[in-house]
Protein backbone atom coordinates (compact mmCIF):
# COMPACT_ATOMS: atom_id res chain seq x y z
CA UNK A 1 0.00 0.00 0.00
CA UNK A 2 2.71 2.31 0.80
CA UNK A 3 4.50 1.62 -1.94
CA UNK A 4 1.48 2.22 -4.36
CA UNK A 5 1.08 5.80 -2.45
CA UNK A 6 4.83 6.75 -2.90
CA UNK A 7 4.49 5.52 -6.54
CA UNK A 8 1.19 7.56 -7.31
CA UNK A 9 2.24 10.72 -5.60
CA UNK A 10 6.09 10.75 -8.01
CA UNK A 11 3.55 10.23 -10.66
CA UNK A 12 1.84 13.89 -9.28
CA UNK A 13 5.01 14.57 -8.92
CA UNK A 14 6.33 13.79 -12.21
CA UNK A 15 3.52 16.12 -14.03
CA UNK A 16 4.08 18.91 -11.75
CA UNK A 17 7.75 19.10 -12.68
CA UNK A 18 6.67 18.79 -16.84
CA UNK A 19 3.92 21.78 -16.04
CA UNK A 20 6.81 23.49 -14.40
CA UNK A 21 9.04 23.27 -17.39
CA UNK A 22 6.43 23.81 -19.68
CA UNK A 23 5.71 27.17 -17.51
CA UNK A 24 9.18 28.45 -17.49
CA UNK A 25 9.61 27.65 -21.03
CA UNK A 26 6.91 30.02 -22.00
CA UNK A 27 8.22 32.51 -19.49
CA UNK A 28 11.50 32.80 -20.79
CA UNK A 29 10.19 32.43 -24.51
CA UNK A 30 7.81 35.15 -24.64
CA UNK A 31 9.12 37.64 -21.65
CA UNK A 32 12.76 36.90 -20.36
CA UNK A 33 14.44 35.92 -23.70
CA UNK A 34 12.80 38.88 -25.63
CA UNK A 35 14.59 41.72 -23.40
CA UNK A 36 18.00 39.95 -23.95
CA UNK A 37 17.30 40.37 -27.56
CA UNK A 38 16.56 43.97 -27.54
CA UNK A 39 19.68 44.15 -25.20
CA UNK A 40 21.59 42.41 -27.72
CA UNK A 41 21.47 42.92 -31.46
CA UNK A 42 24.62 40.68 -32.39
CA UNK A 43 22.95 37.59 -33.16
CA UNK A 44 26.02 35.00 -31.70
CA UNK A 45 26.35 37.24 -28.17
CA UNK A 46 22.76 37.27 -28.76
CA UNK A 47 22.09 33.39 -28.75
CA UNK A 48 25.13 32.87 -25.61
CA UNK A 49 23.33 35.27 -23.19
CA UNK A 50 20.20 33.04 -23.98
CA UNK A 51 21.96 30.08 -23.90
CA UNK A 52 23.54 30.91 -20.53
CA UNK A 53 20.03 31.98 -18.96
CA UNK A 54 18.49 28.90 -20.42
CA UNK A 55 21.41 26.66 -19.14
CA UNK A 56 20.35 27.75 -15.60
CA UNK A 57 16.73 27.57 -16.26
CA UNK A 58 17.78 23.64 -16.23
CA UNK A 59 19.53 23.52 -13.79
CA UNK A 60 16.45 24.90 -11.91
CA UNK A 61 14.87 21.98 -13.44
CA UNK A 62 17.10 19.27 -12.07
CA UNK A 63 17.43 20.51 -9.19
CA UNK A 64 13.70 20.59 -8.44
CA UNK A 65 13.54 16.98 -9.79
CA UNK A 66 16.35 15.59 -7.70
CA UNK A 67 15.03 17.54 -4.35
CA UNK A 68 11.33 15.72 -5.03
CA UNK A 69 13.47 12.41 -5.59
CA UNK A 70 11.54 11.79 -9.43
CA UNK A 71 14.86 11.46 -11.32
CA UNK A 72 18.70 11.88 -9.15
CA UNK A 73 20.85 13.79 -11.28
CA UNK A 74 24.07 15.51 -10.38
CA UNK A 75 25.92 17.89 -13.05
CA UNK A 76 29.32 16.24 -13.90
CA UNK A 77 31.03 19.39 -13.99
CA UNK A 78 34.56 18.23 -12.25
CA UNK A 79 34.54 15.20 -14.76
CA UNK A 80 33.62 16.40 -18.02
CA UNK A 81 36.80 17.76 -19.92
CA UNK A 82 35.88 20.19 -22.65
CA UNK A 83 37.85 22.02 -25.38
CA UNK A 84 38.21 25.41 -25.02
CA UNK A 85 37.69 25.68 -28.57
CA UNK A 86 34.30 24.37 -31.03
CA UNK A 87 33.35 20.64 -30.60
CA UNK A 88 30.93 18.08 -31.47
CA UNK A 89 29.05 15.99 -28.48
CA UNK A 90 27.16 13.33 -29.35
CA UNK A 91 25.52 10.97 -26.60
CA UNK A 92 22.73 7.58 -26.52
CA UNK A 93 19.33 8.62 -25.80
CA UNK A 94 18.22 6.97 -22.88
CA UNK A 95 14.89 9.78 -21.29
CA UNK A 96 12.68 12.86 -22.03
CA UNK A 97 15.34 14.66 -20.36
CA UNK A 98 18.92 14.25 -21.75
CA UNK A 99 18.99 17.60 -23.86
CA UNK A 100 18.29 19.48 -20.40
CA UNK A 101 20.73 17.33 -18.20
CA UNK A 102 23.35 17.97 -20.43
CA UNK A 103 22.55 21.47 -21.37
CA UNK A 104 22.56 22.07 -17.17
CA UNK A 105 25.95 20.75 -17.44
CA UNK A 106 27.51 22.61 -20.27
CA UNK A 107 26.86 26.01 -20.67
CA UNK A 108 26.91 27.62 -24.36
CA UNK A 109 25.84 24.63 -26.89
CA UNK A 110 24.02 24.47 -29.77
CA UNK A 111 21.14 21.33 -30.04
CA UNK A 112 20.20 19.55 -33.44
CA UNK A 113 16.09 19.35 -32.39
CA UNK A 114 13.50 17.87 -34.44
CA UNK A 115 11.64 20.35 -36.27
CA UNK A 116 8.31 19.82 -34.41
CA UNK A 117 9.81 21.56 -31.55
CA UNK A 118 10.14 24.82 -33.19
CA UNK A 119 6.63 25.40 -33.95
CA UNK A 120 5.88 24.83 -30.14
CA UNK A 121 4.16 27.76 -28.38
CA UNK A 122 5.84 26.80 -25.36
CA UNK A 123 9.36 26.49 -26.38
CA UNK A 124 9.80 27.19 -30.22
CA UNK A 125 11.04 30.82 -29.20
CA UNK A 126 12.93 29.97 -26.58
CA UNK A 127 14.45 27.47 -29.44
CA UNK A 128 15.07 29.83 -31.98
CA UNK A 129 16.69 32.88 -29.86
CA UNK A 130 19.28 30.16 -28.67
CA UNK A 131 20.10 29.28 -32.15
CA UNK A 132 19.63 25.54 -32.12
CA UNK A 133 19.57 23.81 -34.99
CA UNK A 134 16.20 22.32 -36.62
CA UNK A 135 16.79 17.88 -37.81
CA UNK A 136 16.11 17.43 -41.22
CA UNK A 137 13.30 15.83 -42.14
CA UNK A 138 14.21 13.69 -45.11
CA UNK A 139 17.59 13.19 -46.82
CA UNK A 140 16.82 16.50 -48.78
CA UNK A 141 17.39 18.54 -45.79
CA UNK A 142 20.47 17.35 -44.39
CA UNK A 143 22.49 19.21 -46.50
CA UNK A 144 20.91 22.28 -44.79
CA UNK A 145 21.59 20.82 -41.42
CA UNK A 146 25.43 20.70 -42.43
CA UNK A 147 25.82 23.40 -43.35
CA UNK A 148 23.83 25.28 -39.85
CA UNK A 149 26.05 22.93 -37.60
CA UNK A 150 29.30 24.18 -39.61
CA UNK A 151 28.26 27.63 -39.11
CA UNK A 152 27.43 27.48 -35.59
CA UNK A 153 31.41 25.72 -35.16
CA UNK A 154 32.31 28.16 -37.71
CA UNK A 155 31.34 30.61 -34.77
CA UNK A 156 32.86 28.56 -31.75
CA UNK A 157 29.56 27.28 -31.12
CA UNK A 158 29.75 23.97 -29.60
CA UNK A 159 27.30 21.51 -31.30
CA UNK A 160 25.20 18.67 -29.56
CA UNK A 161 23.86 15.87 -31.78
CA UNK A 162 22.07 12.45 -30.88
CA UNK A 163 23.53 10.36 -33.82
CA UNK A 164 20.11 7.48 -33.26
CA UNK A 165 17.84 10.34 -33.82
CA UNK A 166 15.26 9.78 -31.63
CA UNK A 167 14.98 8.17 -28.20
CA UNK A 168 16.90 4.87 -27.23
CA UNK A 169 15.03 1.56 -26.93
CA UNK A 170 15.36 -0.29 -23.46
CA UNK A 171 18.55 -2.19 -23.54
CA UNK A 172 18.54 -1.51 -27.12
CA UNK A 173 20.58 1.64 -29.01
CA UNK A 174 19.01 2.54 -32.82
CA UNK A 175 21.39 2.47 -35.09
CA UNK A 176 24.24 5.00 -34.98
CA UNK A 177 23.93 7.64 -38.07
CA UNK A 178 27.45 9.16 -39.31
CA UNK A 179 26.07 12.77 -40.07
CA UNK A 180 28.20 14.13 -36.53
CA UNK A 181 30.84 12.65 -37.39
CA UNK A 182 30.95 14.14 -41.13
CA UNK A 183 29.98 17.40 -39.54
CA UNK A 184 33.06 17.57 -37.49
CA UNK A 185 35.30 16.21 -40.01
CA UNK A 186 34.56 19.01 -42.73
CA UNK A 187 35.11 21.56 -39.85
CA UNK A 188 37.84 20.15 -38.49
CA UNK A 189 36.89 19.93 -34.74
CA UNK A 190 37.13 16.75 -32.49
CA UNK A 191 34.43 14.85 -31.58
CA UNK A 192 33.16 14.15 -27.35
CA UNK A 193 31.15 10.74 -26.78
CA UNK A 194 28.91 11.13 -23.45
CA UNK A 195 27.43 7.80 -22.31
CA UNK A 196 24.39 8.72 -20.66
CA UNK A 197 22.41 6.05 -18.17
CA UNK A 198 19.50 5.87 -15.82
CA UNK A 199 18.93 3.32 -13.74
CA UNK A 200 16.47 2.08 -13.31
CA UNK A 201 14.62 3.39 -16.72
CA UNK A 202 12.63 6.30 -16.63
CA UNK A 203 11.00 8.26 -18.81
CA UNK A 204 12.31 6.07 -22.08
CA UNK A 205 11.46 5.15 -25.75
CA UNK A 206 9.24 2.05 -24.37
CA UNK A 207 7.92 3.56 -21.06
CA UNK A 208 4.86 5.99 -20.62
CA UNK A 209 5.96 9.55 -19.16
CA UNK A 210 3.87 8.81 -16.20
CA UNK A 211 5.56 5.50 -15.16
CA UNK A 212 7.24 5.69 -11.99
CA UNK A 213 9.81 2.82 -10.77
CA UNK A 214 10.07 1.31 -7.50
CA UNK A 215 13.59 2.96 -7.00
CA UNK A 216 13.89 7.14 -7.54
CA UNK A 217 16.16 6.61 -10.42
CA UNK A 218 19.73 8.10 -11.15
CA UNK A 219 20.74 9.68 -14.54
CA UNK A 220 24.56 10.37 -14.50
CA UNK A 221 26.52 11.54 -17.94
CA UNK A 222 29.76 10.10 -18.24
CA UNK A 223 32.61 11.32 -20.99
CA UNK A 224 34.28 8.52 -23.33
CA UNK A 225 37.41 9.44 -24.79
CA UNK A 226 37.98 12.23 -27.14
CA UNK A 227 37.80 11.51 -31.18
CA UNK A 228 40.46 14.53 -32.94
CA UNK A 229 40.36 15.27 -35.90
CA UNK A 230 42.65 13.51 -37.21
CA UNK A 231 40.86 10.14 -36.98
CA UNK A 232 38.07 11.57 -38.55
CA UNK A 233 39.27 10.23 -42.21
CA UNK A 234 37.04 7.04 -42.46
CA UNK A 235 33.76 8.50 -40.52
CA UNK A 236 31.76 4.62 -41.50
CA UNK A 237 34.69 2.99 -40.03
CA UNK A 238 34.82 5.08 -36.67
CA UNK A 239 30.55 5.10 -36.35
CA UNK A 240 31.22 1.19 -35.74
CA UNK A 241 33.58 1.64 -33.49
CA UNK A 242 32.03 4.15 -31.37
CA UNK A 243 28.82 2.33 -31.81
CA UNK A 244 30.70 -0.55 -30.53
CA UNK A 245 31.55 1.37 -27.24
CA UNK A 246 28.01 1.99 -26.81
CA UNK A 247 26.65 -0.90 -27.06
CA UNK A 248 28.97 -2.48 -24.79
CA UNK A 249 27.97 -0.08 -22.12
CA UNK A 250 23.95 -0.86 -22.93
CA UNK A 251 24.93 -4.62 -22.68
CA UNK A 252 26.72 -4.14 -19.04
CA UNK A 253 24.34 -1.58 -18.06
CA UNK A 254 21.68 -4.62 -18.88
CA UNK A 255 23.09 -7.09 -16.82
CA UNK A 256 23.88 -4.77 -13.56
CA UNK A 257 19.78 -4.03 -13.92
Amino acid sequence: MLSFVGRSLRVVLTVSAFFFFFLGGCILSWIVLPFVALRWREPDERARRCQAIVHRGYRLFHGYMHVMRLVRFTRPTTTLTLPAGPYVLIANHPTLVDVTAIMSSVKSLCVVVKPSLFRNIFVGRLLRYCRHIPAGADAAAAGDVIAECAERLAKGFPVLIFPEGTRSPSDDLHPFKRGALEIARRAGVPVIPLWLDCTPPMLNHDLPWWYAPRRVPRLTIEQLPQVAPSDLQDTREMIRAISATYAARVAAAARHN
